[in-house]
This record gives structure tokens, sequence and C-alpha cells, in this order.
């Protein structure tokens, strides 16, 4: 069976497409073992109806080496 030229860019499209469903690289496991080199801090989930930056907070450290943040907080990495 062969296919219409015209039909390649579109299932390039399509496959292509099916990436953007993988984890984030930021996913927190890895963030927890990422923040041991970059700068990170604990910060409350963001909320689009808030217009201030609430200060982040320091992050705390398990016996293993990895980040972790208290309850309602989540890891990010320090933007400078």
């Amino acid at each position: 069976m062969k296919l219409p030229k015209s039909l390649f860019p579109l299932i390039a499209l399509a496959v292509g497409g099916c990436s953007l469903w993988d984890a984030p690289a930021d996913a927190p496991a890895n963030l927890s073992l990422a923040c041991e080199m970059t700068k990170c801090e604990c910060r409350p989930p963001t909320s689009s109806w808030s217009f201030t930056d609430t200060p982040g907070k320091p992050v705390a450290w398990r016996t293993d080496g990895s980040a972790y943040c208290p309850a309602g907080l989540a890891l990010s990495r320090v933007v400078e």
C-alpha cells in the first residue's frame, strides 16, 4: 500500500506530538536530587488568582541527601 507524500508530514507531527505527554523534566523525584547541585526553595502552590509572590522557605534535607519540603509546599529551583 502506498501512502500519498502529503501524509508524511502529518504522520511525523502526530508521532512527535505524543512526546508532549511525557513526564516534565523537573519531576519532583528528579528535582529533589537536582537540589543538591542547584539552589532550590520551598514555595506554596501558585494560584492564578494571587497577584503577590510569596517568599520561598528553606529546603529541608533527608539523611540520604535528597531535598524535601514540608506539607503544603513544593520544591522549585531559584531563578536568579
